[in-house]
């Protein structure tokens, strides 16, 4: 009977190191992460957008104002584009 508490034991023992090892590997690779997370934060801040420039009008696009006499300007223009034929 002394030898089968004995065995018990030592599994105990055995279960509870792999416990511990693996806390302290969880434990590792959490202060890995964070650390190499900490390390890839950019230290420059964002940089200040001007509210006067209008990005959109320096790159030739202007959002719709929604009129209908927008949209038929537009579609006049395009009709009078000639279009490429499909075959060629």
């Amino acid at each position: 009977m002394e030898k089968n508490s004995r065995i018990a034991r030592t599994a105990r023992s055995f279960g509870a190191q792999r416990v511990n090892a693996g806390l302290t590997g969880l434990a590792a690779i959490f202060l890995i992460v964070v650390t190499a997370a900490a390390g890839v934060r950019s230290s420059r801040p964002a940089p200040k957008v001007d509210p006067k420039v209008e990005t959109l009008a320096v790159l030739g696009v202007a959002p719709s104002s929604g009129t209908d006499a927008t949209l038929d300007k537009t579609i006049a223009v395009q009709q009078r584009l000639p279009r490429a034929s499909a075959g060629r």
